[in-house]
């Protein structure tokens, strides 16, 4: 018994300190209109946009910024889109829901706000999911943070950081 309370009290410190020692980074994306917080641990990766016709300049392009862990567990996407087809943001919410919970995600947790909305829980592969979503007047922006269900105690904190100091549309940056 003492042996499994001296294990449980280093594995503890084990996390705390992993935790502690994670630092922040700070990137701004001017185009997209946005600036994040985001654990030093992940690293920005490579993204083609997408466009139609490949016409950068389109307003219907998507611009995504993706951020992970060097194993790829734990990501950061960030994604803008113009809002083409008028949606309100209830039906961003709706359709957002149920994609997800068709697909076999479990929701812990959702709420609409007016202009922006949070969706999170466990998805089908049993990795944690937290989403927000900001929806302006032609365009909206969200992100979407996932990582493994056994490293909740690390990143659950992380997402709460993220959520509370994430910038969508800075004044003046945005082009679309």
């Amino acid at each position: 018994m003492k042996l499994k309370i001296t294990t449980l009290i280093f594995t503890a410190a084990g996390m705390i300190t992993a935790h502690a020692q994670t630092g922040w980074n700070t990137y701004t994306n001017t185009v997209a209109g946005f600036r994040v917080s985001y654990p030093s641990n992940l690293t920005r990766t490579p993204y083609k946009e997408w466009a139609p016709n490949g016409d950068p300049s389109s307003p219907e392009q998507w611009r995504t910024t993706i951020f992970a862990s060097p194993d790829k567990k734990v990501t950061l996407e960030i994604s803008t889109h113009p809002n083409s087809l008028q949606k309100h943001l209830q039906d961003f919410f709706h359709e957002d829901v149920a994609r997800r919970t068709e697909g076999g995600d479990e929701i812990n947790y959702s709420v609409l706000k007016n202009g922006w909305f949070v969706v999170s829980g466990t998805n089908a592969k049993g990795f944690e999911f937290y989403e927000k979503f900001f929806l302006f007047d032609e365009w909206w922006i969200n992100f979407d943070f996932v990582y493994p269900s056994a490293q909740r105690a690390t990143y659950d904190p992380m997402v709460a950081k993220i959520a509370k100091y994430f910038v969508p549309n800075l004044p003046g940056e945005h082009e679309h």
